[in-house]
């Protein structure tokens, strides 16, 4: 009896040790800080040269090897294989699909929590790596290499602050060629990491020029360049972030505080509320858009699901996706505790292990992230779901707010208020002087654009511009420096996922800073809503890029629709209160008329119909 119980608790130990188990880089009793990438390159100077270090050698890996970068990075989508003993589900059709998209769950109730257990794995490999560099340190200070690097912590790219001193945008750390370090083997000089990986196998991708490209390419050249030679426009980078960053502020303040439910933040599904009417995962799209960028037909890897998590910046990207979700599990509590990432929905897509129509709720598995638990002898069954990653403290880190802060409801406000909200300073000077926009309650009023579209029509990524009078040119390639360029949103779209042409995705666009501009400018009298309504009628408009990066007919994108809204925001009593708004106003007049935009009866206005009946 004793002999066959050793036999099998070795065989346990066995089938175990051929498996990853996700555990990130510590635990409830092993916490330390992600801090944002300029923090920790300023301020943080061995943690940050272990990091760089750490992911230099994580990058170098045998691809063969299923911990290397290279496979886990291909986890999210190509080379599209059975990662960690995961095949696709018997329903789900991958053999007659090779272009079948990979295990990331996108357009799903799942997003945030699968997403939160990707970059552990990640974190769990930077840390391994990190501790293994730090042995290799001698002298005075060895001690305080490994010390470092036993609390060392992957850091986050927060793309919605105002720049830091530096002006900066884009931070310089992800476009620079080299770093001067210090290594176990004294001050060298290293290529950055974070600029590009070198694909070891682009042959294994499906799609037509990545499995060509050797490098990742961000904002690619309009020529795609050649098969051997990294080339992209980093240049565009920046200019993108810098016309974006207060779109994507207002953005994100608006998401982090009105958006009261998970499944709202969670999912893209349109019609949302009037209030709400966005989500993380849709502003997370623009960011992949932004970063990859289209031109000539030829998209960069953070735009194409596919390929986007071989870009070093995709895991800073979603480390910052899963501050803001913690951010927002805070200030919307379930039972006095940040919210539990619960509620369900069906699949609205195919992906490794779901099909489109399956039931999918806080306690579907989150493959193939395993989770160890000793109690359990069948420990195939055993993995990570939306319910078990509702803390992030589980995986052993924190952010910033938490950290310098008790991590209670007021100080997560107070920390959202200064960073994103109307008392921060944006590009454009945020609100109103009084005379403009100022009700005698003290409240302002506030425009935007609420956003339904059929974000995976085109089979694959596109974008929306949103301008201020027509573009003076008809080329997708220069609006985004147009005298009229307002914003814009980018769909995050994989060919593979099979998702029906008419599922519909919610965004909001604010215009308030841009009107704002408009009247310092001398364009727009003041910002009631008759001179808006009025000056919106006849300049906001809209064009559509294609995936191939071609001009197309927003008449041809069935399903659109944009339509403006008004809403009045009572002045913040203190920086530890939510902004309180008034019920929104419909405005069809500036869109009805227009290809994709909204008429009185359009969805966007469904809970407001029986506000525009004689409002004008």
């Amino acid at each position: 009896m004793k002999t066959s119980l050793l036999i099998w608790a070795a065989s346990l130990l066995t089938a175990v040790s051929s498996r990853v188990i996700t555990t990130g880089a510590g635990s409830y009793n092993n916490v330390h800080t992600r801090y944002e990438i300029r923090d920790l390159a300023n301020n943080h100077p061995k943690w940050w040269q272990l990091y760089l270090q750490a992911l230099i050698e994580f990058q170098n890996m045998d691809p063969n090897d299923m911990q290397s970068y290279y496979q886990i990075a291909g986890i999210h989508g190509e080379p599209h294989a059975n990662w960690d003993g995961f095949t696709p589900c018997d329903h789900c059709n991958a053999a007659g699909n090779p272009y079948l998209a990979g295990y990331c769950d996108h357009d799903s109730i799942l997003f945030p929590g699968w997403h939160r257990a990707y970059v552990a794995l990640y974190e769990q490999q930077i840390v391994s790596h990190a501790q293994s560099i730090a042995a290799r340190y001698t002298g005075s200070d060895a001690a305080a290499w490994r010390n470092a690097a036993s609390t060392l912590r992957v850091p986050f790219w927060d793309w919605a602050a105002n720049p830091r001193d530096s002006g900066e945008y884009a931070p310089h750390f992800l476009r620079v060629d080299t770093f001067n370090i210090q290594t176990p083997t004294g001050t060298q000089t290293i290529k950055n990491p974070l600029k590009l990986y070198k694909i070891p196998r682009p042959a294994d991708m499906l799609y037509t020029y990545f499995n060509t490209w050797q490098y990742t390419v961000r904002q690619p050249l309009s020529d795609g360049g050649s098969n051997n030679a990294y080339t992209d426009n980093e240049n565009d980078f920046e200019y993108w972030q810098s016309q974006n960053q207060g779109q994507l502020k207002s953005q994100l303040y608006h998401i982090l505080t009105q958006c009261d439910t998970f499944k709202d933040i969670a999912s893209m599904d349109s019609p949302k509320s009037t209030q709400c009417g966005d989500s993380i995962e849709r502003i997370h799209n623009s960011i992949h858009g932004l970063v990859g960028g289209s031109n000539n037909g030829y998209q960069g890897h953070m735009s194409s699901p596919p390929v986007a998590a071989f870009d070093p910046v995709f895991f800073l990207h979603h480390a910052n996706v899963d501050r803001i979700l913690a951010l927002w599990q805070s200030l919307h509590p379930v039972n006095n505790a940040p919210n539990n990432l619960a509620g369900s929905d069906n699949a609205r897509g195919d992906n490794w292990r779901f099909s489109t129509g399956d039931y999918q709720d806080q306690n579907t598995y989150l493959d193939p992230f395993r989770r160890y638990d000793p109690g359990t002898t069948t420990y195939s069954s055993v993995r990570w779901t939306s319910d078990a990653v509702q803390n992030w403290r589980v995986f052993g880190y924190d952010y910033p707010e938490y950290t310098f802060s008790d991590g209670g409801y007021n100080a997560i406000m107070t920390a959202v208020n200064n960073l994103y909200g109307p008392s921060g300073s944006g590009v454009v000077k945020r609100g109103a002087p009084n005379n403009l926009t100022q009700y005698s309650n003290g409240s302002q009023v506030q425009y935007m654009a609420n956003v339904q579209y059929p974000s995976h029509a085109l089979g694959g990524s596109y974008k929306i511009f949103f301008f201020n009078g027509e573009p003076e040119q008809e080329d997708p390639s220069s609006w985004i420096k147009d005298p009229g360029y307002v914003s814009f949103l980018s769909t995050f779209s994989s060919p593979g996922m099979n998702m029906t042409q008419d599922y519909l995705t919610s965004a909001q666009i604010p215009l308030t800073d841009h009107l704002t501009s408009k009247h310092y400018e001398g364009d727009l009298s003041d910002l009631h809503i008759g001179s808006v309504s009025k000056y919106l009628a006849n300049n906001f408009v809209w064009r559509i890029q294609a995936p191939d990066g071609t001009s197309l007919n927003p008449e041809d994108l069935k399903g659109l629709q944009i339509g403006v809204l008004a809403t009045s925001m009572q002045p913040l009593v203190s920086l530890s209160t939510m902004p309180v708004l008034s019920e929104y106003v419909p405005l069809p007049n500036i869109t009805h008329g227009k290809c994709g935009g909204a008429s009185p009866t359009s969805p966007v206005f469904k809970e407001l119909r029986h506000k525009i009946e004689g409002l004008y």
